[in-house]
């Protein structure tokens, strides 16, 4: 599995690339799974015509939008309690 975070900023060459690393690999018994964390551009992105190859292949797509605040404080509870931290 490969994971790419941050992908809005990988530039559609690659991406392209990436595609043919995934097709390639679809002759094989082993499947590549590849994950695209990103920002909004990312969307952008994947929009070209020329990454058309590429979007076809997307099985799962998540969209996670803005946290509201009591959302944005549990999370930062839990992280902090992950941590083992016992600050407010």
């Amino acid at each position: 599995m490969l994971i790419i975070d941050e992908a809005h900023l990988i530039d559609p060459q690659a991406l392209t690339d990436l595609r043919l690393l995934v097709s390639s690999a679809l002759d094989t018994d082993t499947p590549v799974k590849i994950v695209l964390s990103g920002q909004e551009p990312l969307a952008k992105l994947l929009a070209r015509a020329s990454l058309s190859d590429l979007v076809n292949r997307i099985t799962v797509r998540c969209h996670l939008g803005a946290l509201t605040s009591d959302q944005t404080t549990s999370y930062i509870d839990s992280r902090m309690r992950f941590a083992r931290s016992n600050d407010p």
